[in-house]
């Protein structure tokens, strides 16, 4: 366990709580990913005010871990996948819109939520980011891909979360009936 000392709550100035192995929905304003939890993650809370401040260790091979968690998730891609997966890969939107061969007004509609890509595109999507992936880091995915990539459900089930397990870097996806789907 690390030995920190607590830092002063931003919002209201006291003295904040460290609290280890904690659960942490690391919020869209943060990740772009809205239906993001950290797992094993250490906090500082301010027990006044509520607020929390997440200590991140190994901030890129947790970068890495959400974009593998996303690329393999097994609903449709919803915007902010879309975009986060392009951020990963340090693309433009008018660079990714490029690769998947649609305009960037397609590619903008998606990421906003306001057009859902089709399976096929989805498909794509997810194609080109593990290529662009592979290129990347020089490492291929040791999952077998076409069985995961393939059996994408058509629907988007709106509880559907990704959990990422800061201690191991792993992840699991949780449903609307509660089940977990480990990885």
């Amino acid at each position: 366990m690390l030995n920190i000392k607590p830092m002063k709550c931003e919002v209201c100035g006291i003295e904040m709580k460290t609290l280890h192995k904690q659960t942490y929905h690391f919020e869209k304003g943060f990740s772009g990913v809205d239906n993001l939890y950290l797992q094993n993650i250490t906090v500082d809370y301010c027990e006044k005010c509520g607020d929390v401040s997440p200590y991140f260790y190994k901030a890129s091979q947790l970068d890495k871990t959400i974009a593998r968690a996303i690329v393999l998730e097994p609903v449709l891609l919803n915007g902010n996948d879309i975009k986060f997966l392009r951020k990963h890969l340090g693309l433009k939107g008018k660079e990714f819109a490029e690769l998947l061969r649609i305009d960037a007004a397609t590619l903008s509609r998606w990421e906003n939520n306001e057009q859902i890509p089709s399976l096929q595109s989805d498909l794509l999507i997810r194609t080109l980011f593990i290529s662009a992936w592979m290129d990347k880091y020089e490492e291929v995915f040791s999952e077998k891909l076409i069985p995961k990539i393939t059996s994408i459900s058509s629907t988007r089930d709106k509880d559907f979360s990704i959990y990422v397990d800061t201690a191991n870097f792993s992840y699991s996806y949780q449903m609307k009936d509660l089940s977990l789907i480990a990885c």
